[in-house]
């Protein structure tokens, strides 16, 4: 067999690990995850697992509107040849409260290698 023969023949044999692998980790991460959730960070053998919170967004366009904001301030935020405004800039100069506009996506469990 030449050299690229035996290439490709170890190239599958190291994808067909690398799939049940990935089978054996999913199923792991399916078992930690409920305990993670309960009891917070686990960390063992150099990797630890945990819940990292969502990400945070706020809908300072709805602020605006709801605060019915002067247009004149949307119109010094916007910019040109393709309308877009910075609705942050809009609500940070109006001094709009945005609290209320502040929605965070759920935790994503995590596993990953310890630094």
């Amino acid at each position: 067999m030449n050299t690229t023969m035996q290439e490709l023949a170890e190239y599958a044999a190291i994808k067909t690990t690398v799939v049940v692998l990935k089978k054996r980790m999913a199923k792991i991460e399916d078992s930690l995850r409920p305990f993670v959730e309960k009891n917070g960070e686990v960390a063992g053998h150099g990797v630890r697992a945990y819940m990292k919170p969502g990400r945070k967004t706020t809908d300072h366009k709805q602020a605006a509107i709801d605060a019915d904001v002067h247009p004149e301030i949307i119109t010094l935020n916007t910019v040109q040849p393709a309308p877009r405004t910075s609705w942050a800039n809009v609500t940070k100069q109006a001094g709009v409260d945005t609290s209320n506009y502040v929605t965070q996506a759920p935790a994503k469990f995590v596993i990953e290698a310890m630094k």
